[in-house]
């Protein structure tokens, strides 16, 4: 909700379509959840549900850690807006097509709709620019506590469908909102007394159960954000990865190579990275 937050308000993107998916709470939620965010800020921004299961086997959930509407403490309110009645699918497809080279696809999920699209439109691996996706884990690198995260083993046959197109890709791995760029208690203060989209942000952080015994707000998918606002701030290395659909559905082995079409990123500067956040959600409503 942050990130999707931030990109409905920066200049520097043109938000075409948000599609949903099942994944940390179930369908109707997610997609609830989208269209709140386009109906609180009054953006013009459609919305259309996409997948309910994964391609090839039972969904499972995270409510326990991101709260039984998906939003932590935030509860939404009754409100009167309504996804596309039309296949998110072929919607995005649409949207490719209609935008060759030029749309970049944000990933804050289960890689399920992409794995849906480009099997069904195998020609849009020759149309998209570039996919940002949150997730994963660099398995085999030396010096980094392995993890297999959520967005990945929700689905990993969707992902590994993503991984083996030719589009290039960027990787912003569960470890970095985790132990590098989170918020820290008097960080989300801050947000909370910057506005009242702070004060909306920070409500839903009170309702976040933090698995990993850290007394902090993740930041996962906002980095997926930051990261496309301003890449220079990050350190970054290019890499081939490859999904275990087998041993351990949604490991992640990722393999460092200069030629590989996928940009792990690394590391970045804690505070850096805030106050890049902070800038973006001053000029916030």
């Amino acid at each position: 909700a942050t990130a999707i937050t931030i990109a409905l308000f920066s200049e520097k993107f043109d938000v075409k379509l948000i599609t949903t998916t099942a994944g940390n709470v179930g369908i109707d939620k997610t997609t609830r959840n989208a269209l709140y965010l386009v109906h609180r800020f009054n953006k013009n921004v459609e919305v259309c549900e996409g997948s309910s299961v994964p391609l090839m086997r039972a969904g499972k959930d995270a409510s326990i850690v991101h709260g039984k509407e998906g939003l932590g403490s935030f509860i939404p309110p009754k409100f009167e807006r309504l996804p596309l009645n039309t296949d998110a699918i072929d919607k995005m497809y649409e949207i490719i097509k209609q935008n060759p080279h030029e749309v970049t696809i944000l990933e804050l999920a289960p890689h399920t709709n992409l794995g849906h699209l480009f099997t069904k439109y195998p020609d849009c691996e020759n149309l998209v620019k570039e996919i940002v996706f949150e997730g994963g884990s660099p398995y085999g690198k030396k010096g980094v506590n392995p993890h297999i995260s959520f967005n990945i083993s929700y689905d990993p046959e969707a992902a590994d469908i993503v991984m083996k197109t030719n589009i290039k890709k960027v990787i912003i791995p569960s470890e970095l909102g985790r132990y590098i760029a989170y918020f820290s208690k008097d960080n989300v203060e801050t947000i909370k007394n910057t506005n009242k989209t702070g004060e909306f942000l920070a409500e839903m952080y009170g309702g976040y159960i933090n698995r990993f015994g850290l007394d902090i707000t993740q930041t996962n998918d906002l980095g997926t954000v930051i990261y496309m606002l301003y890449p220079e701030i990050f350190k970054t290395y290019k890499c081939d990865i490859e999904v275990d659909l087998l041993d351990m559905p949604g490991k992640t082995i990722i393999t460092e190579n200069e030629n590989g079409k996928i940009t792990f990123v690394e590391n970045v500067d804690r505070k850096v990275f805030f106050n890049k956040f902070m800038e973006n959600l001053k000029k916030l409503p």
